[in-house]
């Protein structure tokens, strides 16, 4: 829509006639239409609803070519012109991609003016907007200050934006076509092609490669794992159709339903046993065979029941056996941290009674069947079970897989297994239908359930949890991607959480999750437990797990893993999210290092640079990197006669004067940490490593008190000699020109 009147002629009025030689032609747009885009920050005022009325008539689908930004920041000066190619855009679609770059250095608008042509002017928001810019927007940013004015006549009539498209701008990159089948179905699932029940029945269709599944997505690969598949058909199952239900249940009843895949062995008529126990060991002679050729035994003092096939010889039993008192070992510590479970419904298809259902199962080819099977070292599954609160906020019960084989051993890695699939049974019963987005689980399901293998089975640590903590070392991914395996790896944060806070902060976070319906909300659960703004730059920190030795004999990371866990092997960041560069002396026209970014939610970047001795002032600067208040810089850096320690940076530039003592560094660690749980941090850090030195000075200065009052006469005098630097940070000291001074050393 566009908006006639005095305002257009103002916004015209400060648009240039070409950029780079291209002509500029001007779209104006509403901007309430945006603003109202912005979480709804508008002012309560009457002319609110006329404009949106105005909008929602004209539509908003206006096609640009290419929109320009302006804000004048005085007359005729421009603080910045933003480039953004679109094509085919509609107009609220527009507005969306503009918003980042309208709010990029929204904290700066504490510095506007009182009116604007004389119009008092009042900001919307003085907080950091929570934007993100779609991966597909081609976007070209610089700092910006946007203000906003209001009062007699239409809403923002004398507000200094203007957006113009330009001709000629490149097209936006397409977006790529999706790579496999399970992309395509969510993507048209997504756009309400497809309905729910259709796209689950065509993700089992790609996932387990049966006939039927129409093009395109037969034309597809299948993805590599659907992790959620199994979960959501459970959960839909009273919903599918029953040709559906028939193809399906295979893969979804529980293992002692003969239509399971899981089932596996003969029945009992196949095993000629006459009578209850005949063929097995004395526990399982207890309990009489169904004659689905599955038997059970109960816990006698915890609600669990433990199933077996009803096999010749005692490899039930012993499994049956070591599984109870694994589980029943594990039951009260890890429900005096998470609480107790939901009991399962209780009918026939969950066992018979409200029990926490255990089944023991061989193992299966996973050639046949793909998902299901369990294979390699970790043979164990946890699945959901009724009853289910339903909606977004949904609860369940659970039932769990483990191989007969594995539990029958009652080895160390056994035990470990339990306790990872009881934590996912307690999970459940805080969240679960919250934790499932776009075939993909949210990550501290995982991560907390390794951290559990890690706590309550301390034996374990050297040869399940390490191997997790290797990957995490080597993965460029944040702790919330969704790839495997990365959500195991993630188990560091709740080792962190735990050395912070305690093991009740990792349950805390779950007990905080009930009634979250995304993915957003699970983070803030996670986040009032540890919070991430405080403490991720501490946990990034913590993570380059290795020795920095102060020559006090102390280290400048303080506490270190190693102070909870003696035994964690010092594995330090490899490749994936660190680099090392040798900087040699540079001059002042020289070009500086530059690292281009992309740092992933909750990521984390290592910059390692060893410094010559020619190299006298080293220039860090940050300001390159577009972060509003998600990144942190801290840097590691080695003194020459005090060793390691620890430094807080700006976001902008920072000197080190290597003439200063305690500036005289050899090596630095810059550690970037990217501490919102949503958006990653793009842009480029520099680092000038220079030979010409910082602009100090030898003196001594003296500062005189002199005090006559309330019949007290005295004079305080303090004389410093030594070396200063002058101070560059934006403060007008005095009036008369002085140049202010620090001392330094």
């Amino acid at each position: 829509p566009v908006v006639a009147g005095p305002a257009s002629d103002r916004l015209a009025s400060v648009v240039p006639a070409e950029i780079d030689g291209r002509p500029v032609t001007i779209e104006t747009l509403d901007v309430a239409d945006w603003i109202d885009l912005e979480l709804g920050a508008v002012p309560d005022d009457p002319a609110v609803a006329a404009v949106q009325a105005a909008i929602e008539t004209a539509g908003g689908d206006d096609a640009f070519a290419a929109v320009t930004l302006f804000v004048e920041r005085g007359e005729g000066e421009y603080l910045s012109a933003e480039a953004l190619a679109l094509t085919g855009t509609s107009g609220a679609d527009l507005l969306t991609l503009l918003e980042p770059a309208l709010l990029l250095a929204w904290d700066e608008v504490t510095s506007m003016p009182e009116e604007i042509a004389g119009v008092p002017v009042h900001a919307l928001r003085s907080d950091p907007m929570d934007l993100t810019v779609p991966p597909d927007a081609v976007l070209f940013a610089t700092d910006t200050i946007v203000w906003y004015a209001w009062g007699d006549g239409p809403l923002f009539e004398a507000g200094l934006t203007a957006m113009a498209g330009v001709a000629g701008m490149p097209e936006p990159s397409p977006t790529p076509p999706p790579a496999t089948a399970l992309e395509a179905i969510l993507r048209d699932a997504d756009a309400g092609i497809l309905d729910p029940v259709t796209a689950l029945h065509y993700r089992y269709l790609a996932a387990f490669e049966e006939p039927g599944l129409p093009d395109p997505y037969a034309a597809l690969p299948p993805a590599e794992e659907d992790a959620t598949l199994i979960a959501e058909l459970t959960l839909a199952a009273p919903d599918l159709p029953p040709e559906v239900m028939d193809l399906v249940a295979p893969v979804i009843v529980r293992p002692d339903d003969p239509r399971s895949v899981l089932s596996g062995g003969p029945t009992l008529e196949a095993l000629a046993l006459t009578g209850p126990g005949q063929g097995v060991g004395p526990r399982l002679a207890q309990s009489a065979c169904r004659a689905s050729g599955w038997t059970s035994v109960p816990s006698t003092v915890i609600p669990v029941r433990v199933w077996s096939r009803c096999e010749p010889g005692e490899s039930g039993e012993v499994g049956v056996a070591q599984t109870l008192a694994m589980i029943e070992g594990l039951w009260g510590p890890m429900t005096t941290l998470m609480g107790t479970p939901i009991p399962d419904a209780g009918g026939k298809a969950e066992g018979g009674d409200p029990s926490i259902d255990v089944y023991l199962v061989s193992d299966c080819d996973p050639a046949v069947v793909r998902v299901v099977c369990l294979d390699g070292d970790d043979q164990a599954a946890t699945r959901p079970s009724p009853p289910y609160s339903g909606g977004p906020a949904g609860t369940a019960s659970a039932y769990v897989v483990l191989s007969q084989t594995t539990m029958a051993s009652g080895s160390v890695a056994a035990r470990a297994q339990v306790a990872h699939e009881l934590m996912h049974v307690l999970q459940a019963s805080h969240a679960f239908t919250a934790r499932l987005h776009g075939a993909t689980w949210h990550w501290f399901g995982e991560a907390s359930a390794v951290w559990a293998e890690h706590h309550f089975v301390p034996e374990s640590r050297r040869i399940r949890a390490d191997r997790w903590l290797e990957a995490f070392q080597n993965r460029p991914f944040g702790l919330t991607s969704a790839i495997l395996p990365d959500p195991y790896t993630a188990w560091t944060w709740p080792l962190f959480m735990e050395q912070e806070a305690g093991a009740a902060a990792i349950g805390a976070a779950w007990r905080a999750m009930e009634g979250a319906t995304d993915w957003e909300r699970l983070d803030q659960a996670i986040d009032s437990a540890v919070p991430y703004g405080g403490r991720f730059k501490d946990f990034a920190v913590r993570a380059w797990n290795q020795p920095l030795p102060r020559a006090d004999g102390g280290d400048a990371v303080t506490p270190r893993f190693q102070q909870l866990d003696a035994g964690l092997p010092e594995i330090p960041p490899g490749t994936g999210r660190w680099s090392l560069t040798d900087a040699g002396a540079a001059k002042d026209a020289d070009p500086p290092i530059t690292f281009e970014e992309r740092i992933p939610a909750l990521g984390i970047r290592y910059r390692e640079l060893t410094l010559t001795p020619e190299v006298r002032r080293l220039v860090v600067d940050g300001s390159g990197l577009r972060s509003g208040d998600d990144l942190d810089i801290e840097a590691l850096v080695h003194v020459r006669d005090t060793g390691w320690e620890r430094r807080s940076l700006d976001d902008g530039e920072t000197t080190f004067c290597r003439d200063l003592p305690p500036d005289d560094l050899d090596r630095i660690i810059l550690v970037l940490a990217n501490h919102h749980p949503q958006r990653e941090v793009a842009g480029a850090l520099t680092v000038r490593p220079l030979a010409e030195p910082c602009d100090l000075w030898d003196a001594t200065m003296t500062g005189v008190v002199r005090w006559d009052q309330f019949g007290l006469k005295g004079e305080a005098r303090a004389t410093f000699t030594g070396r200063w630097q002058p101070v560059d940070d934006g403060v007008t000291y005095c009036s008369d020109g002085c140049v202010a001074y620090v001392p330094v050393g």
